[in-house]
């Protein structure tokens, strides 16, 4: 084997950690491999500069490498070798992997190499950003003492609250000695909803990891969960920005007994998102109590909470038309919405739905409120407002990107949605300049489906101001693509 530099062997050392093969003679671009095998492919893609990188996934295709693998080699490079504090920094290599799963299962085979391809060129970007700014890399894992389940647990939670990275990394590996990599996002569920600190990328990365362990399998897990516990335990510049978080674990206990099973009238969902235009976080949180003890159930909260956070997207200042920013409460609560699903601790549930709103303000003077009230413009709900819905057509759709018109269009029956989705995935994988059209796609096409049938419209509409259309160029991501899908065969 080849001389390891120092920074080589670090690499080695962090993929021994996840149980990965680490000779660098045994890879994809020689011998087909299966996807338990994807540290290979993981190391050469970290290894291989930006340049030559495609051709490598040339040779690694011819070799037996599907997209799934690809996709999943990109989250494993991007864990290892990009630094996660602060989380919404560099680490969106990372945050979109599960974005780009959604998005290339509903597509062509084409399609889903193009997302790949796409997010291994995002990689590489925000790789050479941490060389740039010091060269990170996983650290080998920590010594550990040999602590009992429930001391490895009690060390571990007692880390999380105080904020302490080190003593956190070794308590997670502790406990990883004791307990399937599952069960640690029970514990990790309230900390993900903790600190709003960088725009409240926290609960996005954790749900991106969370889904994409689930997706791929659980040897991957321990490496990643060292990467999220530590963009957990940062808490910024002397802020830990801890917006509601104590008020929420206050007003959760008046909850009534049977809150996730009361009315879902989607006009109450209306009623909250209207009260929401008005509130800083605290009301928000009162509002979402007040309602579960009106009656209101839990699904008709969480479509308010859709409504205003595609509302915060929809009425963005002009000059942000095309900025990521935006964005962030709609993958927000997307990823919130995603955790209250995949946690069964009640405490947990009631903790993410008032985190959710008490997040959603924070929002207002970023994209809003600094330009003109949000109070004193149209809403999301009046969206098309009185056009008959009839007579609207895809392409025209399209060249129009009027949100109003694309609501009209959208209610016209489920087939306009189905077919809208598929145009602006077909657009996203050769017209992207943003990985946050990844993430924003894959969030509102999962909202589209999770939200009352009379909401979807709203939730999508907005998209048509965003997203890439038949206007935009193809990107250089996307002409590279094509070069080295021809050159592999799949296109």
């Amino acid at each position: 084997m080849a001389q390891c530099t120092r920074r080589d062997a670090m690499i080695c050392i962090g993929v021994g950690a996840a149980g990965l093969v680490t000779n660098r003679t045994l890879s994809w671009a020689i011998a087909p491999r299966t996807v338990d095998r994807v540290g290979d492919l993981a190391e050469l893609f970290r290894t291989t500069p930006e340049a030559d990188v495609f051709d490598v996934c040339v040779k690694s295709i011819q070799a037996g490498a599907d997209y799934k693998a690809i996709l999943t080699a990109v989250f494993v490079a991007g864990i290892h070798d990009i630094q996660p504090r602060p989380v919404g920094s560099k680490l969106h290599a990372v945050m979109m992997v599960e974005s780009a799963f959604q998005l290339a299962e509903a597509g062509s085979k084409c399609d889903a190499y193009h997302a790949a391809l796409w997010s291994l060129h995002d990689f590489k970007r925000y790789q050479q950003r941490d060389r740039n700014e010091g060269d990170w890399v996983l650290p080998q894992n920590p010594k550990v003492s040999r602590l009992g389940a429930d001391a490895a647990r009690g060390d571990f939670l007692a880390a999380m609250e105080t904020w302490d990275a080190g003593r956190a990394d070794r308590g997670l590996v502790a406990l990883l000695r004791h307990v399937h990599p599952e069960s640690v996002f029970e514990l990790l569920w309230p900390f993900m909803a903790r600190s709003f600190v960088d725009f409240g990328h926290k609960i996005i990365f954790g749900v991106q990891v969370e889904r994409v362990l689930r997706r791929v399998g659980w040897r991957h897990a321990e490496p990643a969960l060292r990467s999220l516990v530590n963009g957990l335990t940062y808490s910024g510049p002397g802020v830990q920005d801890t917006v509601g978080f104590d008020r929420a674990k206050e007003l959760a206990a008046s909850f009534p007994a049977d809150w996730e099973r009361n009315s879902e009238n989607p006009q109450e969902s209306d009623s909250l998102l209207k009260g929401l235009r008005n509130c800083d976080s605290a009301g928000a949180q009162q509002l979402v109590v007040a309602a579960l003890n009106d009656g209101v159930g839990a699904t008709a909260v969480w479509d308010g909470l859709r409504l205003f956070a595609s509302e915060l997207f929809l009425r963005r200042p002009p000059s942000s038309t095309r900025r990521h920013l935006p964005v962030h409460p709609v993958t927000e609560v997307n990823a919130f919405g995603h955790a209250s699903r995949a946690t069964s601790n009640d405490s947990t549930k009631r903790l993410l739905i008032l985190q959710a709103a008490a997040w959603l303000p924070l929002w207002k003077p970023v994209l809003t409120d600094r330009f003109e009230p949000l109070a004193n413009r149209p809403g999301i709900d009046a969206l098309g407002g009185d056009r008959p819905v009839q007579g609207h057509r895809i392409d025209e759709t399209f060249e129009q990107r009027s949100p109003d018109d694309t609501r009209v269009f959208l209610d016209q029956g489920d087939g306009q949605r189905i077919n809208y989705l598929s145009w602006l995935r077909g657009f996203l994988f050769r017209k992207a300049w943003q990985d946050h059209q990844y993430k924003y796609l894959a969030a509102i096409s999962e909202e589209s489906r999770l939200v009352n049938p009379k909401w979807a419209s709203r939730l999508l509409a907005p998209a048509i101001t965003y997203l890439p259309t038949q206007a935009d160029d193809d990107s250089e991501v996307a002409r590279r693509a094509n070069h080295t899908l021809q050159k592999s065969g799949v296109c």
